[in-house]
């Protein structure tokens, strides 16, 4: 757990009762690597690695990551309804790397006429790196995206938004 610096991120505070979304990427390079996730409780003590008891299946985190955590700065507080975990946009290719990635509403969904659709792109930190307002008067069943400089390899919450409905998804770059 502190043999190396590069073991340990930034600190996060956690709100109590609040429900977080946790997800941990590992790439093993050479060797027998491994990969835990702890915390330190507000007493002080530490529990390493995080035991079950105090986690929930993923589909249901990940609901709760895209009503809150995944809410960018542009949000307002306006209530969104957020689609089921099943029912989230998919992208194409994903993981991606360069050119272009293709998002792709769940079937049930059409979004068409004048209405109004924003697309985000945002990082693990919150950032938004990639965010537009598109008219779908013609349909939007696939929006394209360039993949260029500002996406760096990691993972980013892709949120597509409309008339007070939410789509959520992960993209991993590559």
């Amino acid at each position: 757990w502190t043999k190396y610096s590069s073991q340990q991120s930034s600190p996060i505070t956690l709100q109590t009762g609040q429900r977080y979304y946790i997800e941990a990427l590992h790439k093993q390079g050479v060797g027998s690597d491994n990969i835990s996730v702890g915390w330190q409780l507000p007493d002080g003590n530490l529990e390493r690695p995080i035991p079950g008891t105090r986690l929930s299946p993923a589909f249901d985190a990940a609901m709760t990551a895209q009503s809150t955590a995944a809410r960018s700065a542009s949000d307002t507080d306006e209530e969104y309804e957020v689609t089921s975990y099943q029912e989230a946009i998919e992208i194409y290719p994903n993981p991606a790397t360069t050119g272009m990635i293709t998002l792709t509403l769940p079937q049930d969904e059409t979004i068409s006429g004048n209405e109004l659709v924003v697309v985000e792109i945002v990082g693990v930190t919150g950032e938004v790196v990639y965010s537009r307002q598109i008219n779908c008067t013609e349909g939007c069943a696939a929006i394209e995206i360039e993949m260029n400089d500002q996406f760096n390899p990691g993972i980013y919450m892709v949120n597509m938004k409309n008339n007070q409905k939410r789509y959520s998804t992960r993209l991993l770059v590559k």
